[in-house]
């Protein structure tokens, strides 16, 4: 089964190893969120798409990309035979499904609304925030001197940036006024 699987593969498993790859994947993901950042303005700049129209392409997209690798691997064929007769478990995953999609409401409103850098910076702060809440809920996950400083520094950085956020706004209100 699944499990068995998971288990095996995890034993003797080297944590630094794994933290490496973490930290590659970690890395990965923040370029790719600039990366997709810069190519949505682009995108929402010339087409001018719905957050659904996006939504649904972004979907299709994956679908056409994912289905053959299920089929090709079996994983999709696996994963419904263990599915199909727990009951439980398959409400568990439709209501995952909902809150996804709701999700994505949200995400693609903030790419087609205020814009990719607002969703970039959106997600790079739960990401963080995501982080933090392991190491504060979960004892066993702890940050040493030099990762709390790297907290910080995000803090200062996530202030500085509503600072200024602030300021401009405020700056236009009083242009506003004066004229």
């Amino acid at each position: 089964s699944y499990q068995n699987r998971f288990a095996k593969s995890t034993k003797g498993a080297s944590f630094a190893g794994s933290s490496n790859y973490g930290l590659v994947l970690l890395a990965a993901s923040l370029v790719l969120d600039g990366f997709t950042s810069s190519n949505q303005r682009l995108f929402t700049g010339e087409f001018k798409p719905t957050t659904h129209q996006m939504m649904l392409q972004m979907n299709m997209w994956s679908l056409l990309f994912l289905f053959p690798i299920l089929l090709v691997t079996g994983q999709g064929v696996e994963g419904m035979m263990y599915l199909l007769p727990r009951r439980q478990l398959q409400l568990d995953v439709m209501m995952f499904s909902l809150c996804s999609a709701m999700g994505q409401n949200f995400i693609f409103y903030t790419i087609t609304g205020p814009g990719p850098l607002v969703c970039t910076t959106i997600t790079t702060t739960r990401k963080f925030f995501t982080i933090l809440a392991s190491v504060l809920l979960f004892p066993g996950n702890s940050l040493n001197s030099k990762q709390w400083l790297s907290v910080a520094i995000v803090f200062v950085g996530l202030f500085i940036e509503l600072q200024d956020k602030y300021s401009a706004q405020k700056a236009k209100e009083t242009q506003k006024k004066s004229k």
